[in-house]
């Protein structure tokens, strides 16, 4: 996937159940704060998060050779656009507002669009009636 440049930091898009999430370590890197004060932000504030809606632990053991990230043995939590925007609700800066809002545009739902632009050529009858509409 194409890296897309949030606030000056070039992030690569990861994909988990057919949605986008973020990292930690992304989060901390476009809000320019350290890994710390995301994870504690999290910490302070878990039991508002919805596990599958909010965001994900990913154990170790699941299969990542199809998802473009490695998974750390400890397991790796990751967090959906809703996931992201109530975190960063602990980050009270203006910067935090200007990120966040660059961050759901640019790449939580920029992605979408670029979905429903592209025909998916996995399905051959999909793959077929582009073509037949570019002849």
């Amino acid at each position: 996937m194409n890296a897309v440049i949030i606030a000056n930091a070039e992030i690569v898009p990861i994909e988990f159940n057919g949605e986008r999430v973020v990292t930690y370590q992304m989060i901390a890197d476009i809000h320019g704060v350290p890994v710390a004060t995301i994870q504690n932000g999290y910490a302070r504030n878990s039991e508002y998060f919805i596990d599958r809606e909010d965001t994900y632990f990913i154990d170790f053991h699941e299969n990542t050779f199809r998802r473009g990230f490695e998974i750390p043995p400890r397991g790796m939590r990751v967090f959906t656009e809703s996931g992201y925007l109530m975190l960063v609700k602990t980050l009270r800066d203006e910067t935090a507002w200007r990120v966040q809002r660059e961050l759901v545009r640019n790449y939580f739902r920029g992605q979408k669009e670029d979905k429903s632009a592209l025909p998916d050529f996995t399905n051959p009858a999909e793959a077929a009636r582009a073509w037949g509409k570019r002849i």
